[in-house]
């Protein structure tokens, strides 16, 4: 969805998407690296900023157990890799919520920082990954199946982080991203 973002007319001038690792996004903002920042934090957080409430999913190969009974269940991880964003768990999301409850821990684990190779991953190799679900909505997902936490549902929400006096067009810029998800959802 984020690509719709870059391309639509309703958002200010310029506007460019700039990776910057999770843990760096606020500094990245008030150093003035990037002007706006949008990060997933877990529902508990104090909302500030709200771009949209979500929910964590799975996403699995279509010949997947998990997508023949229709949810991720916490020893699928077990016997697969799993392919993450992260290297570091993050309380609030799956490996606190679901997997460590469990008492399971991924057979190998794959740090892979783009949502669209980590699906050619799966796709090819198999494995598993759990992600918000408005991060899949357009994800090329042929072959692959997305299902829920089985028992479990975990809150997510995506928020923007702003520099405390954000400039006008900054405020722009979130309120056509807004938009563009409001649509989405």
């Amino acid at each position: 969805w984020f690509e719709r973002v870059l391309g639509t007319h309703e958002a200010a001038g310029n506007l460019d998407a700039v990776r910057v690792p999770y843990d760096a996004s606020v500094e990245s903002v008030l150093r003035h690296r990037v002007d706006v920042a949008v990060i997933v934090v877990p529902d508990d957080d104090r909302p500030e900023h709200v771009l949209v409430d979500d929910e964590l999913a799975a996403v699995v190969r279509d010949d997947h157990p998990a997508a023949l009974r229709g949810a991720l269940e916490p020893a699928d991880i077990a016997e697969t890799t799993y392919a993450t964003a992260g290297d570091r768990p993050r309380h609030g999301f799956e490996h606190h919520e679901f997997f460590e409850p469990a008492g399971v821990r991924p057979y190998r684990l794959r740090k892979v920082e783009s949502l669209a190779m980590v699906l050619r991953l799966i796709r090819s190799y198999g494995g598993i990954t759990v992600q918000p679900r408005l991060a899949l909505h357009g994800a090329p997902l042929a072959g692959l199946s997305v299902v829920p936490l089985h028992d479990t549902r975990i809150d997510v929400r995506w928020q923007f982080v702003l520099r405390p006096e954000p400039r006008v067009a900054e405020l722009e810029v979130c309120e056509a991203i807004r938009t563009l998800v409001g649509g989405l959802t």
